[in-house]
């Protein structure tokens, strides 16, 4: 069963009786999460005996777990009676604000402590991620890509992977670690609908990349044969004003074609909801009509909460990139 509560002025209220229903959703490397919440209409000429409105705390728990802490940002209703909240957890501060800094020698942990002070956003847990960024320099960037980038900057340099989501109310930065068990979701048990597409639309089998002028022109290219045989020469051209050697052209050509070079799949899924599946996450795929019997990540996902149904859909991947 659900459980909405708001919080107006320090004082908490349970407003479940009044919602109709409740979507949670989050998409990974997007930040927040975010919460929907439509109110059961009423008659014109009555009112709802609590109001809510931007800036107050809203907490949805679902069979007496706690899912969702957030804040309202937009609210919504029309003549007959219909009224939507829309929330943000904390990750929103971190999206909506920009400044410029100046990092130099610090960790993906200082930036974060420093960012969140500055901006009066509460902390929980924040790993040390040991490696040290030697100088960032930003300029009207937002809080999040900061992050994001220092997160991108310490896997390439320690191999180690880290997030920061909001738990309870607070920002926590944590170590990325591989699921040791998989929900499984599975054809006939819990598995409702599915969508399999593929297309070649945006394919390049065969990349070129062109640098500098005249005499000093650079030229690096990259082929996939095979794909070349199946669906003759799709080329990805460029010419970078970047001052790159040969060696650079070439690398950045190899990972175009590595990016660009594979049919592109768009899989999704309905299914029976299950609380701990959002995105970021990983699930086990049992699927007979398309032969699937292998791990997905889930890039994004979209909980409905009514009554005591819970559905999810879905969009998966197959790698966590």
């Amino acid at each position: 069963m659900m459980q909405v509560l708001v919080v107006k002025e320090k004082e908490t209220w349970d407003i479940t009786e009044m919602v109709q229903s409740v979507d949670w959703f989050g998409k990974k490397y997007r930040a927040a999460r975010t919460v929907k919440i439509s109110f059961i209409s009423l008659s014109e000429g009555q009112h709802q005996t609590v109001k809510q409105t931007e800036g107050e705390g809203i907490y949805f728990k679902w069979n007496g777990v706690e899912l969702f802490r957030g804040v309202i940002f937009s609210t919504g209703r029309s003549k007959k009676g219909s009224f939507q909240i829309t929330a943000y957890d904390q990750l929103a501060y971190l999206l909506k604000n920009y400044d410029s800094y100046v990092f130099k020698n610090i960790t993906l942990t200082g930036i974060t402590k420093r960012i969140c002070s500055d901006f009066g956003i509460p902390t929980g847990s924040l790993i040390d991620t040991r490696y040290v960024i030697p100088n960032k320099v930003y300029d009207d960037v937002s809080l999040y890509d900061m992050i994001l980038e220092g997160m991108q900057d310490t896997h390439k340099n320690s191999t180690e992977r880290f997030y920061v989501r909001s738990d309870k109310g607070k920002i926590q930065l944590f170590r990325r670690v591989e699921q040791t068990s998989l929900w499984v979701i599975e054809d006939g048990v819990n598995l409702i609908n599915y969508s399999y597409d593929t297309s070649i639309e945006d394919t390049a089998n065969r990349v070129k990349l062109e640098s500098g002028e005249g005499k000093k022109t650079l030229i690096a290219t990259a082929n996939n044969g095979t794909l070349q045989k199946r669906f003759g020469i799709l080329q990805h051209y460029e010419r970078t004003t970047e001052d790159l050697n040969q060696a650079q052209l070439q690398t950045r050509a190899n990972k175009i074609l590595k990016d660009k070079g594979k049919v592109k799949v768009d899989y999704s899924i309905e299914g029976l909801g299950i609380p701990e599946v959002i995105s970021g996450g990983m699930v086990h795929i049992k699927e007979g009509e398309l032969g699937i019997n292998r791990m997905y990540y889930v890039d994004y996902d979209f909980h409905t909460f009514k009554g005591k149904d819970h559905l999810m859909s879905l969009e998966l991947t197959l790698t966590d990139e």
